[in-house]
């Protein structure tokens, strides 16, 4: 919560704590980054979709609680089980949430990057 505008904590401090709504997941990182796939894609809730913030990566081990799953059926289920696992079976990737160091470093670092840099 620390990386949001002050404005912001002060007024999502004043409720159920951060929360977010998932809007993707699975997700391959940018080339050169083949070996890992992101958990989840996140937004901040209740403001979802706003200009000028944007999503975030969530890895698995950042989830404590589940508060409200979405819709699901069986199409989604097999989706999930002969696309997006098969999919990450068969290229062999691996969650960010274990990525190692190095290519940690490597992916973050233009992020990093200030206007003095």
């Amino acid at each position: 919560m620390e990386l949001l505008p002050e404005e912001l904590q002060k007024s999502l401090a004043e409720g159920p704590g951060p929360l977010v709504t998932i809007s993707g997941r699975k997700m391959p990182l940018q080339e050169g980054f083949d070996d890992y796939v992101v958990d989840y894609l996140a937004r901040i809730w209740p403001l979802g979709e706003i200009p000028g913030m944007d999503a975030f990566f969530v890895s698995n081990m950042m989830i404590e609680r589940l508060r409200f799953e979405g819709y699901s059926d069986e199409w989604e289920r097999q989706f999930t089980e002969d696309v997006l696992r098969a999919t990450q079976l068969s290229q062999q990737q691996v969650s960010t949430a274990f990525m190692r160091s190095e290519d940690f470093v490597r992916y973050y670092e233009p992020y990093l990057q200030t206007e003095d840099d």
